[in-house]
């Protein structure tokens, strides 16, 4: 992503989160189960968002990379609104399936 809007790694978003610059952490479902639960409880301390992305690494082109964060409000916004649309579609799937 250009203009700095993507901090990717677990250096560069841990720094990114402690000096109040992420917005958002996106982490691929792939990590640890230790460290889910370390970026789950470090988000929420911080109040920061976490959405979880599979294949986060390909998505960034940094196959290799399992943790990013996002620093631009506006990309945030538009990541946390398709997450919305998304949920609610599968919502309205399951509920024609009853």
């Amino acid at each position: 992503m250009k203009a700095g809007r993507c901090k990717s790694g677990a250096f560069a978003a841990k720094k990114a989160l402690t000096e109040g610059k992420a917005r958002l952490i996106l982490l691929d479902p792939g990590v640890s189960n230790e460290t889910q639960k370390k970026w789950r409880e470090g988000c929420a301390f911080l109040g920061i968002p976490l959405m979880p992305m599979e294949g986060l690494g390909l998505a960034i082109g940094k196959p290799d990379h399992m943790v990013a964060a996002i620093t631009d409000d506006g990309f945030t916004a538009m990541l946390l609104s398709e997450r919305e649309k998304e949920s609610i579609s599968k919502d309205e799937m399951i509920d024609r399936t009853e």
